[in-house]
């Protein structure tokens, strides 16, 4: 029902007549549409009528009178053109087929193969050009350096995500230090050192014995990611 760039897709569905409710983010939205729950998010009258504000907003900052004289008319063209039903995924299918995107992926799969291997020649493309059977031996299309750094990433666009985990760590670690600090403020005895040095590592291995039932739970998006060959074991530890 939809193919194209993932950032345009909640901007698709809401010309279509969808309306994400606060509160809920882009992956749920397009879950509920892509389902029966649908129902409860088709809002065309909602969608044409902040079309509308948003052209006279326009109109009025264009100072443009007869923008604002004509739009009448396009917004009721259309709020004609939606359906007072929710769509199905028959009709989802067909209005992107439609589309411009649509019509744009139809004409690239009309085009010459790339490898024609129907023909029998696995040794030259359809285009006549050396066949390079070798880069569908590689295992891995990206380097050991580069799955780090999409793991590294991935990883890290999670973390930020969980605001309440990253302000409790904050408070945690503020705390602590300041535990530790003053359990060891103005001691003259050398061997202090050694016990900041344990108290630290102790606090370090009791952190990340709490990461260990999340760390379990994300085996099993590893074995999907593994099993697809997106990138090593070793680049993921």
């Amino acid at each position: 029902i939809y193919t194209v760039p993932a950032g345009e897709a909640v901007g698709y569905f809401r010309d279509l007549g969808y309306v994400q409710p606060d509160g809920m983010d882009d992956a749920d939205f397009l879950l509920a549409v892509a389902s029966s729950d649908r129902n409860h998010l088709f809002r065309p009258d909602l969608v044409a009528e902040e079309r509308e504000n948003e052209r006279e907003e326009d109109g009025n900052d264009d100072g443009d009178k007869k923008n604002e004289h004509e739009e009448p008319a396009k917004n009721a063209s259309t709020t004609n053109d939606q359906p007072e039903k929710p769509h199905t995924p028959e009709s989802f299918a067909e209005i992107f087929q439609e589309s411009k995107d649509g019509l744009k992926i139809a004409d690239r799969q009309q085009q010459p193969w790339k490898y024609d291997w129907s023909k029998g020649d696995i040794g030259t493309t359809a285009k006549g050009e050396p066949y390079d059977i070798e880069s569908f031996k590689q295992k891995y299309q990206n380097s050991f350096i580069m799955s780090v750094w999409l793991n590294m990433k991935r990883s890290f666009i999670l973390w930020t995500r969980d605001r309440t985990y990253i302000r409790a760590s904050a408070i945690k670690n503020i705390a602590m230090g300041l535990s530790v600090g003053a359990v060891f403020f103005e001691t003259d005895v050398n061997s202090s050192f050694f016990g900041v040095l344990f108290q630290g590592n102790l606090f370090i291995m009791l952190g990340a014995m709490t990461a260990a039932p999340e760390n379990l739970g994300d085996r099993a998006i590893f074995y999907k990611h593994a099993d697809s060959n997106f990138y090593p074991a070793l680049s993921y530890v």
